[in-house]
Formats: structure tokens, C-alpha cells, sequence
């Protein structure tokens, strides 16, 4: 992992596209597809209002394609990392926080590099974040040595994060439908 620090921030460098859309806009047929597979419904959506209310709580902004998946999606458990909807990011949220204060007090001297906002969880504990200085999701451990860099970096931006996660059900349901299929093959061949 490599550290380098922009002074602008991610949040204020993500710009509309040219044709209107952020980066995952770009990609929505594809998650609609996979929450459709996963079987997740629109009512899992987030409330704008919300979105709101979490950042007049914590004063800090959503970013803003994690801001989009959560109005038009909500959260993801497709696979590790879960993408957090509201009520766990509200419950997560000062958590993580704590933790990164903890490492910086700890001598971590990264506080000045990375700008990390907590955007969902690995089943171990660990978080996955985005660097609000430059939009990569990191996988943040939560119980690594001082000696060592409590980072990783998992996908360049969030819209590759969900990319991979939707290209992840899609090979799970290919793979299901393929083993049902030899199932009943070989099944009929036992008749």
C-alpha cells in the first residue's frame, strides 16, 4: 500500500459524468440484475432523509457513489466485504472511528495520508473503507501490529468494488444452475 496524499478530497473530485451519471450509475443494470438474482427488494432501498440525518450526526459526508448504491439499491451482502446500509453504518460508524484514533495514538503516522470513511465489514471483523482522498476501497484490519500496515488496498474504486461483487453472483448462480444440471442429468441416468 502506498501513500500518497491529494489535497482534493475524493468527495469534492467526483463530477458528474458527461452523459449525467457518476461512475456506478454506469453499471446499474448490472447490480439491478444481481440484487434481482440475490433476490433482494427495492424496499431494502435507504431514505434520502436518513442520508442525512447520519451526516448531521457525525458531520461528514457520504460518498457519493456509496451515497447512490444506498438510495437506489441499499446495502449489499453479496459477499464479503457487506456494504452497509444505514443503520449499520450508524452503528459502525464511531466504532471505526475509535479504532483509527486508537492506531493513530498508537503511532500509526498515517492520519495525514488517508482520509478513511467506513463503508461496510468482512466477516472477521475487519472494515472496508473508502479513501476519501483518492476513492480507493481498503480493507482496514482491525488488529494488526504496530510494525505493520493496517491496510489493504481491495479495489481501485467503489464502482470496481460492486462490479466485482455483481460479477460474484452472477458466477455463483452459473455455477449452482451448472451443478443442478449434472445433478438431473445423472439422476435420469439412474432411472
Amino acid at each position: 500500500f502506498e501513500c500518497v496524499f491529494t489535497k482534493t478530497f475524493y468527495i469534492d473530485s467526483v463530477k458528474k459524468l458527461d452523459e449525467g451519471m457518476t461512475n456506478i450509475e454506469k453499471i446499474y443494470s448490472l447490480l439491478e440484475k444481481a440484487y434481482f438474482m440475490e433476490g433482494i427488494s427495492s424496499d431494502n432501498k435507504e431514505n434520502e432523509s436518513n442520508l442525512q440525518d447520519f451526516e448531521t450526526k457525525f458531520q461528514v459526508n457520504i460518498p457519493l457513489d456509496y451515497r447512490w448504491l444506498l438510495n437506489n439499491f441499499g446495502s449489499c451482502n453479496f459477499s464479503d466485504p457487506y456494504i452497509y446500509g444505514i443503520t449499520d453504518l450508524n452503528r459502525c460508524y464511531s466504532h471505526f472511528m475509535k479504532k483509527w484514533n486508537e492506531y493513530i495514538n498508537l503511532g500509526y503516522n498515517m492520519s495525514e495520508c488517508l482520509s478513511p470513511f467506513p463503508i461496510g465489514g468482512f466477516g472477521d471483523g475487519d472494515n472496508a473503507v473508502i479513501d476519501m482522498n483518492n476513492g480507493k476501497i481498503l480493507k482496514f484490519y482491525h488488529d494488526y501490529p504496530i510494525e505493520d500496515i493496517p491496510f489493504e488496498k481491495i479495489a481501485d474504486n467503489f464502482t470496481e468494488l460492486m462490479r466485482i461483487h455483481a460479477e460474484s453472483v452472477f458466477w455463483v448462480h452459473k455455477q449452482i444452475n451448472s451443478t443442478a444440471k449434472k445433478f438431473k442429468s445423472s439422476k435420469n441416468d439412474f432411472q
